[in-house]
């Protein structure tokens, strides 16, 4: 499956160049937002990262289990979850 560059100054290579870092400045949401918003998207995802805990949590809803956190898949949030470990280990 071939994926599409974001154009120059698109909204969403801003939101590429934002997240890099973990963050995401008040324009770059409102750029995303008003593009989906604008493109007739019901569902506007300014930090697609984090889709597959969405999808996760969907099936697991569907299913009745509990969730499991694809903590593996999305590195920024492991990092978040490791640290957490280590301060409560001491």
């Amino acid at each position: 499956m071939m994926v599409a560059q974001p154009a120059r100054n698109s909204p969403h290579k801003q939101f590429l160049q934002g997240s890099a870092n973990g963050t995401l400045t008040p324009e770059t949401v409102a750029a995303i937002t008003f593009k989906a918003i604008e493109e007739d998207r019901f569902y506007i995802y300014p930090s697609p990262e984090q889709l597959p805990i969405v999808r996760s949590r969907l099936d697991h809803l569907g299913s009745g289990t509990n969730p499991d956190i694809p903590y593996e898949d999305i590195p920024m949030f492991k990092a978040r979850r490791d640290s957490l470990k280590a301060a409560l280990a001491g």
